[in-house]
């Protein structure tokens, strides 16, 4: 016998689409209410208790090595300078102007010892030899004001053949040694050098790339940072790496132990825990717009309503510029019971999607907390040098284009006007002929644009991009001007580095106050989004009418 069934589904269907009708919670019979809540056993207690203390225990090493994108390792010192200042420093060569500046500073501080020696004989045996371009004012101090940067570089090789050199001896020694220190300390502050044979630049991936390591006990541990455009610094910049037997004088972690009480977590607008309890005038959950796809509304007011009341916040030491690694959580709550905590990742297994301040430790309970000596606040200048890298579909490659250099005088130009050929005067000369049509081998394009072709292996589709050079109307190739794009010479630029939104690369200098009131000065790279993709125009075999 045949049967037919049939499935019948109740769904609600709300009158209107606000929620202030819900969040009301309106009762006809208070009283019934609570009768009922007693006969099904929702008024009996449980046995859960509110945590009353959190007790801690973490190891505490502090960063001690600074590793480049070559591997070269040098010891890291978080009170000298910010990260960001350690890592982005490049070696900025001193100006005609800056190093004039720092000569003549270099004879106050010599008047100031009261050392006697004729100023004409300092300028003689480290004067500076100017470039012939540069300003007049510059020829005009060069014959009296000796170079900074030649004494700086005399004054770190050999003191005493400086002070041989100039003369000095007896009680003159004295006070050219402390003018000498409180140079080269001023010099140091005012322009400072990156960390010896440190570099992070990536000029293949236009980031940087480095490391930090630091000593637990009996184990190295290292974060890797592979991709920082400049800026910022923080604890997902990182991820963890290897991990390697500690040298024999690693520097010795500390343990500490800590007991704080727990506080409810908080944030405005934040309903009450209790139910019945009448809500301030600050909270209107009814005015969260929502629509039956917003989702992630619906979830902000569940979670407020429902489970707001359920998280609890309890501070840990982490010192700056510190790797930390949890050894024990124990909550005791207000029965006396003690509970330990474990880690989300060793609750959950591999699958746990829970990563606020993971490292990407392969173990759980290989899990540290990092702290990086950065920086909250900056003031930054204009950049000295901005480099676009666009794409152009039209003529099928990539360009780098300098919009901002530094010629090394101090003061950035732009290269927007450069051109290499005078366009009218080609046209102008083919209409003297009486032509029809205007024929050029290759359009022009400006002399601060740069080719950057695709190349790849033989038989393979590219995948990178390599710079070329155009040549000028003296047949010499044009070579750029600023310092981002002469580093791709000798290497290829991954093409996936420059989407179709392109990419902005600048150097400019920045300003920092540090630890102890220190202040840092120095100049970086920041790779930013591009604009998009640009159009330069260029056509080879290309014939256009004159009229």
């Amino acid at each position: 016998m045949s049967s037919i069934t049939t499935w019948n589904r109740l769904e609600p269907s709300p009158r209107t689409s606000s929620l202030a009708a819900s969040l009301e919670a309106r009762i006809a019979d208070p009283l019934w209410f609570l009768a009922r809540q007693w006969q099904l056993g929702e008024l009996a207690g449980h046995d859960s208790g509110s945590p009353v203390e959190l007790r801690s225990m973490a190891t505490v090493a502090p960063l001690a090595r600074l590793r480049g994108r070559d591997g070269v390792a040098v010891p890291l010192d978080i009170a000298e300078a910010p990260l960001e200042a350690l890592v982005e420093q490049e070696d900025p060569p001193l100006t005609d102007r800056l190093a004039l500046d720092a000569g003549a500073h270099f004879l106050r501080l010599l008047d100031r010892e009261g050392v006697e020696i004729p100023r004409g004989e300092v300028s003689r045996a480290f004067g500076l030899v100017p470039d012939p371009d540069a300003p007049a004012f510059v020829h005009a101090l060069a014959a009296s004001v000796p170079d900074g940067s030649r004494l700086d570089s005399a004054l770190g090789a050999s003191l005493d053949d400086v002070a041989e050199q100039l003369g000095i001896s007896g009680g003159d020694r004295l006070g050219f040694e402390r003018a000498a220190a409180a140079f080269r300390a001023w010099l140091s502050e005012l322009v400072p050098r990156p960390p010896a044979g440190i570099d992070t630049w990536d000029p293949q991936r236009l980031e940087h790339r480095f490391s930090v390591e630091a000593e637990l006990p009996g184990v190295t541990i290292r974060l890797d940072a592979d991709e920082y455009p400049g800026g910022h610094l923080d604890w997902f910049a990182f991820r963890q790496s290897e991990r390697a037997p500690a040298p024999d004088d690693a520097q010795v972690a500390r343990t500490t132990v800590r007991a704080v009480i727990p506080t409810p977590v908080t944030f405005p607008g934040m309903p009450r825990s209790r139910f019945w309890e009448i809500e301030p005038r600050t909270v209107d959950l009814a005015a969260v717009d929502t629509s039956a796809d917003d989702l992630v509304g619906m979830l902000l007011v569940e979670f407020s309503v429902a489970y707001g009341d359920d998280w609890f916040l309890a501070p840990i030491d982490a010192p700056v510029g510190h790797m930390v690694a949890i050894d024990s959580l124990v909550v005791t709550d207000s029965f006396g019971v003690r509970t330990r905590i474990r880690s989300s990742r060793e609750v959950d297994g591999a699958q746990s999607r829970w990563r606020m301040f993971d490292l990407g430790a392969e173990q759980p309970q290989d899990d540290v907390l990092l702290l990086p000596p950065s920086i909250a606040a900056r003031m930054e200048a204009p950049p000295v040098e901005r480099v676009v890298f666009a794409r152009d579909e039209m003529a099928n490659m990539a360009w780098g284009i300098e919009e901002r250099v530094d010629r090394g005088d101090g003061a950035p130009s732009e290269r927007g006007a450069d051109l290499p050929l005078d366009d009218q005067r080609r046209r102008a000369l083919a209409a003297a002929s009486g032509a029809e049509l205007w024929w050029r081998l290759m359009t022009d394009v400006p002399a601060s644009w740069f080719p950057l072709v695709p190349v790849g292996r033989p038989g393979e589709r590219p995948t990178g991009l390599e710079l070329r050079h155009f040549r000028g109307d003296d047949g010499e190739l044009v070579d750029p001007v600023g310092r981002v794009l002469p580093e791709l010479e000798d290497v290829m630029l991954f093409g996936e580095e420059v989407p179709r939104a392109g990419v902005m690369v600048e150097r400019a200098t920045q300003r920092a106050r540090w630890l102890l009131g220190r202040t840092a000065v120095w100049t970086g790279r920041h790779a930013r989004p591009g604009r998009g993709e640009l159009r330069s125009g260029l056509r080879f075999d290309a014939a256009d009418p004159l009229a």
